[in-house]
């Protein structure tokens, strides 16, 4: 039957190989000293205790496809890789990360950049409400001052009319009564 050693069965489920020895000491993987006093699970176990992890049976079957038996010298060359991988791992991952994070301060300084836009849109949009105000306010201005003007003009043209009638009655008036009146004595007019 086939085993895997902890440093594989860490890289194949992608974890270091404390967390393997973590697993094997809480059970939930049960696993064998080999000869050379490694720890090792059979393959179904390994199958078994990480069924959770995306694809396991196929990871193992590449494992195996891509690494054929060794000898004793690789295996422990295999398991001082096997312990720089972590360092390695975690140096992928604290880079992966100042991507994600460089990503994201993009996007804030891209997200800032347009509310500072918007606020300077907001800001003109007011100044020109103002000053459509104050034009709007000085043409009612206007206006008013023109109707005003010209219901004074009308007032005028009403009274000068009032009194061109006025002085026309009285010349219609005086038109009326006869001349003749004019000849008569004081008393005659006086008293009839």
């Amino acid at each position: 039957m086939q085993t895997l050693k902890v440093p594989q069965i860490a890289k194949i489920i992608g974890k270091t190989d404390k967390t393997i020895h973590n697993h094997r000491n809480s059970g939930k993987i049960s696993m064998e000293q080999d000869s050379d006093g490694e720890w090792a699970a059979q393959v179904a176990e390994v199958q078994r205790a990480y069924n959770s992890v995306p694809n396991i049976g196929e990871r193992i079957a590449n494992f195996f496809g891509e690494n054929k038996p060794v000898n004793q010298n690789q295996a422990k060359e295999e398991n001082a890789v096997g312990k720089k991988e972590p360092v390695t791992q975690a140096n992928a991952e604290i880079e992966k990360y100042k991507a994600l994070l460089e990503e994201k301060n993009s996007q804030i300084e891209k997200m800032q950049e347009v509310y500072e836009r918007s606020l300077a849109t907001v800001d003109s949009m007011t100044k020109l409400l103002e000053h459509k105000n104050e034009q709007t306010d000085a043409l009612t201005t206007s206006i008013t001052q023109i109707l005003e003007r010209d219901q004074r003009r009308e007032e005028r043209a009403d009274k000068r009319r009032a009194e061109i009638e006025k002085k026309r009655a009285e010349q219609e008036k005086a038109q009326k009564t006869p001349t003749v009146e004019s000849s008569k004595g004081f008393f005659k007019k006086l008293f009839g």
